[in-house]
């Protein structure tokens, strides 16, 4: 999937991808690497884009742009969606601080 998503990159002029690092919509005890690996090989940002329910606002964050160590570019992510409210809460987990 990393390949294939690296050669949709490297061949657009313009292109978009949205993925939710969780990987699927129930709960997970830890974020899946995938979102970053396509970044880090197309060499492309990542956008921190989000919706918070409890301020009912959203928008764009931080652009990370991946620096091949995963954990510490997982903490600047991570960190800006701290306090933020998701829609189903029971579902939404982040690492605590400094631990992945």
């Amino acid at each position: 999937m990393v390949d294939q998503v690296k050669e949709l990159f490297d061949s657009s002029d313009s292109l978009f991808v949205v993925i939710t690092p969780e990987g699927t919509r129930k709960k997970v005890t830890q974020w899946k690497k995938g979102f970053y690996m396509i970044a880090l090989e197309a060499g492309v940002p990542i956008a921190c884009s989000y919706i918070d329910y409890g301020k009912k606002a959203g928008g764009i964050g931080p652009i990370v742009i991946p620096s091949g160590n995963f954990e510490d570019d997982l903490d600047i992510i991570q960190d800006f969606y701290r306090g933020m409210k998701a829609k189903h809460p029971e579902r939404f987990n982040l690492s605590p601080p400094g631990i992945k």
